[in-house]
């Protein structure tokens, strides 16, 4: 049986060869190849998904196949959670370290 990385290859390619046949657009081609490159490279490497879906991702938004807005429309991202997720562990730090940065700024106004 050949490796699994050779028949991966293959499979991608062959979609994307039976689509340009099928008489699909090129970006409809390219399109599919990348959902396939993401599916099939999720089923043959498991332990790399996350890698698959993002480089599929980073690939769609560099051809221009799919924008950002559609991207956070679409993909079910929560923008307000996700600031939530950031501000918040920021606050808090502060929060409990606002003495010392006072001090830390005032020290150099004051005159010895």
């Amino acid at each position: 049986m050949p490796p699994k990385g050779i028949v991966y290859i293959l499979v991608v390619l062959g979609v994307g060869f039976l689509a340009f046949m099928a008489g699909f657009s090129k970006t409809q081609v390219l399109s599919l190849s990348i959902f396939f490159m993401v599916i099939f490279g999720t089923i043959f490497f498991w332990q790399f998904r996350l890698s698959f879906a993002l480089l599929g991702i980073s690939l769609l938004l560099a051809f221009g196949l799919l924008d950002i807005p559609h991207l956070i429309k679409f993909a079910g991202l929560d923008i307000g959670a996700a600031a939530t997720l950031i501000v918040l562990p920021v606050s808090v730090f502060a929060f409990f370290v606002r003495r010392t940065i006072v001090q830390g700024l005032t020290m150099g106004a004051l005159k010895k």
